[in-house]
């Protein structure tokens, strides 16, 4: 599998929706089938967490070709210690932490003086920010249908949409949108509340 082959994480398929269980299940399942070498496990697993590296990368200040890097290094220190991960649902956090110390080992190599200033590990905020982020749009996937492709398009696009293009891309009335909108939303809640 050819890990580098992106440079802005574009690429990646829409995460899987599951609506077996929650999130952190899926994940435990996951690390079982790719430490027995399941491919369409760990191209799933790629999809999955591949936007998270490269986010990781990009807070670090790295270029495309180093966010590359890091991503290809990442992964492929996940496949070296999958078989160690022996709890699952730990993964998004290894994974956040592999490819925070990745980026600063690959800018530390790429700068050109000892003396630049290094750049920042990640801290547990924000790491545990880049977690809440994960679980949101996992969320967001488990929606499926009109709320996931609304929800996606307001709140993760990388530019802000007018209420018009998204009429037009989703086929909607602009005067049904604000509504639909706060029906998701009330139902991305819910899937988000702790279960007991």
């Amino acid at each position: 599998m050819e890990l580098n082959s992106v440079t802005d994480g574009s690429h990646f398929a829409k995460p899987d929706s599951d609506s077996s269980g929650d999130a952190e299940s899926t994940d435990a399942i996951l690390v079982a089938r790719c430490a027995n070498g399941n491919a369409a496990a760990w191209k799933s697993l790629v999809d999955r967490f591949g936007p998270l590296v490269y986010s990781i990368g990009l807070r670090s200040g790295l270029g495309p070709d180093l966010r590359d890097d890091v991503f290809q290094a990442t992964f492929l220190a996940l496949h070296k210690n999958i078989k160690s991960l022996r709890d699952g649902q730990a993964l998004a956090k290894w994974i956040i932490t592999t490819a925070s110390r990745e980026s600063w080992r690959v800018a530390k190599a790429a700068s050109s003086s000892p003396s630049e200033a290094e750049p920042a590990i990640l801290d547990v905020q924000t790491q545990e920010k880049l977690e809440e982020v994960q679980r949101v749009t996992r969320a967001i996937s488990k929606l499926g249908g009109k709320c996931e492709e609304l929800l996606r398009l307001l709140f993760t696009s990388r530019t802000e949409p007018d209420y018009e293009s998204v009429s037009v891309l989703l086929d909607m009335p602009i005067g049904s949108i604000g509504p639909t909108r706060s029906r998701c939303l009330a139902k991305l809640a819910e899937l988000l509340e702790p279960s007991e």
